[in-house]
């Protein structure tokens, strides 16, 4: 069996993140890792993560485009119960998975919301033996935070939590394969 890889990836609007996501599971595949991606989102039509494992969680989603307020697959208010169990489904399914690598898109610099979920896993990550190295996927362009004290935040937690940070972008093709090479 190659190195396993579980990739969590949580869209909540637009599907950017969601297609740049598959693009990059698709490399990993490529360069023969066992890829298991974890989606947290509404199910997108025409988003392929082929050679990938798909892992659904109850999905979650903006109620709009403020970003300010989680909602379930039918616009409901996400509660502590719900989260709970998602939060419970993740740790299982890392545990099934048994990764050598971690990836969490966005997390810390942004998703902040589902903090919730994304704690327990590190937290899980960080006491599981073997111990998987665990990789930011960051986009190379972010939204600008109006508090500094948001922005020391999120480098001590990528510092604390985190092996790497891939920041990926528009480049040439078979750019990401070689970062994702120096990385992995």
């Amino acid at each position: 069996m190659g190195t396993r890889v579980m990739f969590y990836v949580q869209h909540l609007l637009g599907v950017g993140h969601l297609k740049r996501a598959s693009l990059i599971a698709r490399a990993m595949v490529g360069m023969g890792l066992d890829v298991s991606v974890v989606l947290g989102g509404i199910e997108v039509q025409g988003v392929a993560f082929d050679g990938c494992s798909r892992v659904p969680l109850p999905p979650i989603k903006a109620a709009d485009e403020s970003f300010s307020r989680l909602v379930g697959v039918h616009g409901q208010p996400i509660d502590d119960t719900f989260q709970d169990a998602r939060a419970a489904r993740l740790q299982a399914e890392f545990e099934a998975i048994r990764p050598d690598v971690l990836v969490i898109e966005q997390f810390p610099f942004g998703r902040r919301q589902f903090r919730f979920e994304l704690m327990p896993l590190l937290e899980m990550a960080r006491t599981s033996r073997p111990q998987p190295q665990v990789i930011c996927s960051l986009r190379d362009i972010l939204v600008a935070k109006t508090k500094p004290e948001r922005h020391r935040e999120m480098v001590d937690l990528a510092k604390t939590w985190f092996d790497h940070v891939l920041v990926h972008g528009r480049s040439p093709a078979g750019a990401a394969r070689r970062h994702l090479s120096r990385s992995i």
